[in-house]
């Protein structure tokens, strides 16, 4: 993009981030075809045997939750209604993936994902960046993807997440502990252990803003269906061009920032 000619450099070195810290494992290349300069992003919701290409099924969670896809700002939370039941939260989130067989897991994998989102300045990590990989042997969280450092550009003049840490929408306000009692209030006797090992956790956890938790080792039964017991029909959320052709960059202007961060 003419206006944010790192952008293309910056999602590189994300990506490139969340194969480190193990949330993701698809290669990411930066490509030049004549004049242009494209990133390539493998995709995770394919498979290559002998040469075939088999696609996997992917199920994001504006979908799982069953939120309104005709309404687009459902994946968002708002700001002036966190509890909107018609929306995704990051608790809403938890509690169906808590829901799935081994689902502690998963809970534990989304907990390490929602901290690299805010240390890196994703304020786009809303409900259908996220999704469920159904498998033959499983459900699990997908990795990582489309995760861009868009808090960190100059000239901002809003700095709201996606999804509220702890209550907190504004980027700049959340903290170590607004981490760790967003994640107590999703249950379990660990939770939280991902982003506090080593810091020590000076607040009260909270309770939930969805409601009281239920039983199911400390997760909301989530009062549908199991993802894993339906299959849902994709509305195109899940899937990816390989190769996003995208402005050509100029460097990444916050390397020294997010390598703090992370």
């Amino acid at each position: 993009m003419p206006s944010r000619p790192s952008r293309l450099v910056d999602e590189h070195y994300s990506h490139l981030l969340t194969q480190r810290l193990g949330l993701s494992n698809d290669a990411s290349e930066i490509r030049r075809a004549q004049s242009t300069t494209y990133l390539a992003i493998e995709r995770f919701d394919r498979t290559v045997a002998d040469g075939a290409v088999r696609p996997l099924h992917p199920e994001d969670l504006a979908q799982a939750l069953r939120l309104d896809w005709r309404e687009t700002d459902t994946k968002f939370q708002d700001p002036d209604w966190p509890d909107d039941p018609r929306r995704a939260t990051l608790r809403r989130i938890a509690e169906l993936l808590g829901s799935v067989p081994g689902g502690d897991a998963a809970v534990e994998q989304w907990l390490r994902a929602l901290t690299f989102h805010v240390a890196i300045g994703n304020n786009d990590a809303h409900a259908t960046n996220v999704a469920l990989l159904h498998l033959s042997t499983g459900t699990e969280l997908a990795p990582v993807y489309d995760a861009l450092p868009n808090l960190f550009q100059t000239g901002l003049v809003k700095w709201d997440l996606a999804l509220a840490v702890d209550g907190i929408f504004d980027h700049r306000r959340v903290s170590v502990e607004g981490l760790l009692a967003e994640a107590q209030s999703w249950g379990g006797d660990r939770r939280g252990a991902s982003v506090g090992a080593g810091h020590r956790d000076t607040r009260r956890p909270r309770r939930g803003a969805d409601g009281d938790r239920r039983a199911r080792g400390g997760f909301a039964r989530h009062d549908r269906e199991s993802a894993v017991d339906r299959s849902p029909t994709s509305r195109g959320r899940g899937d990816r061009r390989t190769d996003a052709v995208r402005d050509e960059s100029r460097g990444c202007h916050h390397t020294g920032d997010i390598l703090a961060a992370a």
